[in-house]
Order: structure tokens, then sequence, then C-alpha cells
């Protein structure tokens, strides 16, 4: 069965906490773990025809996911830089290649499916209604949820309002 790529992200989004791991092996992603400098957070590129995803394995492991989920991004919509060479993501240095337009991209499609809108909706009708225990139930960082939350038209619910 040849699934597109859609509808394997979505399969993946579907539950609690996001397997992003899973995501990129059923993308044919190969995700690895090295000591890497400490602003590097990872990077992707295509060798001998298979991609691959490296992660800084000293960050924490909320920052590792989001890492992937970045770098799967780049894999959708940047393939084609991704074939000149590998693209690196870190704190002091961005490849030259893919501009700021493209990171906010790949950062936005790792925010949707790290924490998509439908797996909000339902933890708060859950009970869960706080920052921190969604970021707690989505295995990311505070800080990412509560830009996330803004950023999504969620109707209040007549339960405790989500401080931002």
């Amino acid at each position: 069965m040849n699934q597109s790529v859609f509808d394997i992200i979505l399969s993946y989004t579907s539950r609690a906490p996001v397997d992003v791991r899973g995501l990129a092996k059923e993308l044919g992603i190969l995700v690895k773990e090295e000591a890497l400098p400490e602003e590097r957070s990872g990077s992707i590129e295509k060798k001998d025809g298979k991609y691959i995803i490296t992660v800084n394995k000293s960050h924490h492991p909320n920052r590792k996911r989001f890492t992937i989920a970045h770098e799967i991004g780049h894999y959708i919509f940047h393939s084609d830089y991704i074939e000149l060479g590998a693209i690196v993501d870190d704190k002091l240095y961005r490849d030259e290649r893919v501009g700021g337009e493209n990171e906010t991209q790949a950062n936005k499609f790792a925010a949707s499916i790290l924490m998509p809108e439908s797996l909000i909706k339902c933890l708060m009708e859950s009970g869960v209604n706080t920052i921190d225990g969604l970021a707690r139930e989505l295995q990311v960082s505070e800080q990412a949820m509560a830009i996330r939350v803004g950023s999504l038209n969620i109707p209040e619910e007549p339960q405790e309002p989500i401080n931002v």
C-alpha cells in the first residue's frame, strides 16, 4: 500500500504524544543521535540515496523531538536544498541556502506536527487545560506550547482558561 505523505502524517498526529521518530522512519528517514556542538540542534542530509536526520544527543528530549519534526519539514518542503548538501540548523548558524522564510516554514510545520490543533482540543476537552499540562502530554516545551496555543483560534471552554 502506497500511502501519501499527508496520510502518513495524519496517522501519526492522532495520538499524544506524536511519535515523531516513527513518523520519520515511515517516511524513509533514518534518525541518529550524535555528539554535536552545543549550539547545533541537528541536520538533514541525503547520503547514498537515503535521508538522514542527525540530532544533538546532549539536548533535552523535547528539543530533540522538535528538531526531528523541523528536519522532517525541510524534507517535505525543501528537498531541493537537501539534494545540494546537508541542511544544518543551529543557534548561531543557519544554512545560507535555506533562508529565514524556509526556516519559519519548517518551524511552523514542526509545531503543527508535534502540537496538532485536534490533539490540543481533545486534551482540553479531557480536562488538560493549562500550558504546562498540554506541554507535558505532548512532550514539548512550555514555551513552544504557549506559542502554539496563542497561534490557534481555540474557542474558550467553560473550564479553567489557559494562561498564556
